[in-house]
């Protein structure tokens, strides 16, 4: 076990690169879009302790297949003006990331197989939920 110097997670030394030994992946990928998003002008304010809270909600799993997650995605692209904020960050696996690309669901969903994300890292329990409640929206908190 290793601790982040950023969050204070003790976690894996498998949560860790080469490149960055005392950061944790979650804490580079935060600090990796935030600044992303404040390049393009874009609202950029997600904090390590929002992006734990997402992982938290859809149960440290892919927001839209329930697998194992590896990216943060923005659920409306910086493209669309979705900025680098809690609610507009989901987790999402790789396949998952590419096939929705620069797709904005807000205006429609993929019809390339990809399913809307689901809360809880399981199927039946739709986004819509999430926007509904205020959890998603594409903006600030």
């Amino acid at each position: 076990m290793k601790t982040c110097f950023r969050c204070g997670r003790d976690l894996p030394g498998s949560e860790f690169t080469q490149s960055y030994p005392k950061t944790c992946r979650d804490c580079l990928r935060v600090g990796r879009h935030v600044s992303k998003a404040k390049r393009r002008g874009m609202v950029a304010n997600l904090t390590i302790e929002e992006w734990l809270e997402t992982l938290e909600m859809f149960g440290y799993c892919c927001a839209y297949c329930g697998g194992s997650y590896r990216d943060l995605d923005h659920f409306v692209p910086i493209h669309y003006g979705g900025g680098t904020a809690f609610g507009n960050c989901l987790p999402a696996c790789r396949p998952c990331n590419m096939a929705k690309a620069n797709i904005n669901p807000m205006i429609g969903f993929p019809t390339n197989g990809l399913k809307p994300p689901v809360i809880g890292g399981r199927r039946g329990n739709p986004v819509n939920r999430a926007i509904a409640e205020g959890k998603i929206k594409g903006g600030e908190r």
